[in-house]
């Protein structure tokens, strides 16, 4: 209120208003306010991963795939999509949010938003093949979402089991451990 009430007698006193009204400060103030508007948005398109599925009602089924040579135990709620003829699938809770892929990959191939462009942050062991682990961010567009992948060599190029979280749980865990290859290199 005390800011329009300068306004009104500095207009009426038939003072310039422009340096009170533009001054430096008032500039730095308005662009800071844009940028903080702009860039609020933007920053929360980082999620940290799917919440963490209920082990309490959890039934266990056995997915096999034929196109990589797996099979892994997954929680009935998680649907599979295949996609790049088998060698890249999806499982969506409840066909809604993906929580979990596996993908077999060139070590090359970088047009994925996966972890072959990231730095190893440790090592794995995954049906006793030893291989990496990565954490990073995948992005989709302009939105990310925080992913850790255990990832071993097979079959001339990379497979990696990703879970869309870094919170990794007893399901999780399990799941891991019940990774088979069905097909060895």
């Amino acid at each position: 209120m005390t800011f329009l009430k300068d306004v009104v007698s500095k207009i009426s006193m038939n003072k310039p208003t422009s340096l009170f009204l533009f001054s430096n400060e008032s500039i730095l103030l308005k662009l800071r306010l844009i940028l903080i508007l702009i860039l609020a948005p933007i920053s929360g398109c980082i999620s940290q991963g799917h919440a963490n599925t209920n082990t309490d009602s959890i039934r266990w089924i056995l997915y096999r795939n034929e196109a990589i040579g797996f099979e892994i135990k997954i929680p009935d709620i998680y649907k599979p999509t295949e996609w790049q003829n088998g060698t890249d699938v999806s499982f969506r809770r409840n066909g809604e949010e993906i929580v979990l892929l596996v993908r077999w990959v060139k070590d090359d191939d970088t047009s994925g938003g996966i972890w072959v462009s990231q730095e190893s942050n440790g090592t794995c062991t995954l049906f006793g093949q030893s291989g990496k682990t990565y954490d990073y961010v995948h992005y989709d567009g302009f939105s990310g979402i925080r992913t850790r992948s255990w990832v071993i060599p097979y079959g001339g190029r990379e497979l990696g089991v990703e879970f869309r979280t870094l919170n990794i749980t007893k399901v999780e865990k399990q799941i891991l451990d019940s990774f088979r290859l069905i097909t060895l290199e």
